[in-house]
């Protein structure tokens, strides 16, 4: 067994305990030209901003210093480690409210632009393990999953959300049979 894949596998032992879930469903992102201490800190205030979110400090696990971060049952974990920012969440998670990532990814953008990396630097590194168990490692540049972030909808949510667009597209219907014309078309 390598090296990586041996550390891997004891990392999402230890993190599934905290996310709940099989260790084989989870992913690994690993953010590198995230390294100081004050941009850990900025991330965490800016998630402090949302409303409904909590965030705990887990402490010293993961070989990092570590966050468990939730929005009602969605959590990820962010562990603060020398070589950089890694988040480890469940794969598959559906995606729901969208201000969490815009946070995340713009505080990602605007760390990035405000420091001259080589392109090859913004490179995200993904880990996780297949459905037949082998170690799996990506690297994609500016990646950032939005499902990630994002807390699935309830089916009642879900349900109440295809009620509004159906009666859109009722309204819709009617208005064109009015021959009230869409003023969000541009004349060509």
């Amino acid at each position: 067994m390598n090296g990586d894949k041996k550390y891997f596998e004891q990392k999402f032992n230890e993190c599934s305990k905290y996310l709940k879930a099989k260790p084989n469903n989870l992913v690994s992102l690993k953010y590198r030209e995230i390294r100081d201490h004050e941009s850990y800190n900025e991330l965490l205030d800016k998630l402090k901003n949302i409303e409904g979110l909590e965030i705990k400090s887990i402490g010293n696990v993961m070989n990092g210093v570590a966050y468990n971060i939730s929005y009602g049952e969605q959590n990820i974990i962010i562990v603060e480690h020398e070589t950089g920012l890694e988040i480890l969440y469940i794969a598959g998670s559906i995606a729901g409210i969208i201000g969490l990532v815009l946070q995340v990814g713009s505080m990602i953008n605007n760390h990035r632009r405000m420091t001259p990396f080589h392109h090859e630097i913004r490179e995200t590194e993904i880990r996780y393990f297949d459905k037949k168990g082998n170690f799996i490692e990506e690297r994609r540049t500016n990646y950032l999953p939005y499902e990630a972030f994002l807390l699935p909808q309830s089916s009642k949510e879900i349900k109440l959300l295809k009620k509004r667009i159906d009666n859109l597209e009722k309204e819709i219907t009617w208005l064109k049979s009015k021959g009230i014309k869409d003023k969000t078309k541009s004349k060509v």
